[in-house]
């Protein structure tokens, strides 16, 4: 599901019936638990059986078929290493507080009801991947249009061969992102905290990871619009391409996706 703009800049919990409500989290909150916890957060929730492979089972001859068969919630089920950190996660980013019941093979929230536990909440192999999404929405990570969440979707041979292949571009890609040291989450901070003229260092901290990316993204298109206006005031617009008010445009909805 696609979470629409307002859902994604609001600072409150947003509720998902039957399951909980899930905070966007603060600059502050991730100050709370470290950078590096809130990473390996982020990290472990995008994880697919793949990404899985790489980091926990690097010296280890990986079964390809076996790995088509897999799905990221297997991996919550067959790691307890994996599972004990994506539980840490899940209790970072819901309101309410989740434990994982083996016997239900489930992640469920409870609160007492007179004496007597009652679940409050629960996730499955049934909304798990879903959750996730919405997670990652909320901190401005949206799924690559090609990724394919499990592997069991590439149907047949071909289908598997284009998912190796797309597999070695993303993570490419991902790598030489990821290398970009002016793309980083401390360094975007102090970025809009010196050029923004409302967020500074006294409350930078108090505005979400999200409202955060889209102030960055919204500067960069200011400034973009500056330099353009400057020189149709000094050389006229001939062509007629200029528009004004530009940097008020929706950088998030294309107005596609409505879900």
């Amino acid at each position: 599901m696609r979470l629409d703009y307002f859902d994604c800049i609001s600072p409150l919990p947003l509720y998902l019936h039957n399951v909980g409500s899930i905070i966007s989290p603060k600059l502050i909150d991730i100050a709370k638990i470290s950078y590096y916890v809130y990473a390996q957060y982020v990290s472990h929730l995008r994880m697919t059986p793949e990404d899985y492979c790489d980091v926990y089972l690097k010296s280890e001859q990986v079964n390809f078929e076996q790995l088509f068969q897999t799905t990221k919630f297997d991996l919550v089920l067959t790691d307890d290493r994996f599972r004990q950190i994506i539980t840490s996660a899940l209790n970072f980013f819901f309101v309410e507080t989740f434990q994982f019941y083996p016997e239900y093979k489930a992640f469920i929230s409870t609160s007492n009801n007179n004496g007597e536990l009652v679940a409050t909440g629960i996730i499955n192999r049934d909304n798990y991947a879903g959750i996730i999404d919405i997670i990652l929405q909320r901190v401005h990570i949206t799924p690559d249009e090609n990724e394919i969440d499990d592997i069991k979707k590439a149907k047949n041979k071909r289908g598997i061969k284009i998912y190796k292949r797309m597999m070695e571009v993303r993570k490419k890609f991902q790598k030489n992102k990821g290398s970009n040291p002016n793309l980083t989450l401390p360094n975007i901070i102090a970025s809009v905290a010196a050029k923004s003229e409302s967020q500074n260092w006294s409350n930078i901290w108090d505005i979400t990871i999200f409202q955060l990316f889209d102030v960055f993204e919204r500067l960069q298109v200011i400034d973009s619009y500056g330099i353009i206006s400057a020189q149709v005031a000094a050389w006229g617009d001939k062509e007629n391409k200029f528009k004004f008010g530009l940097w008020t445009n929706n950088i998030y909805d294309d107005g596609k996706n409505t879900e």
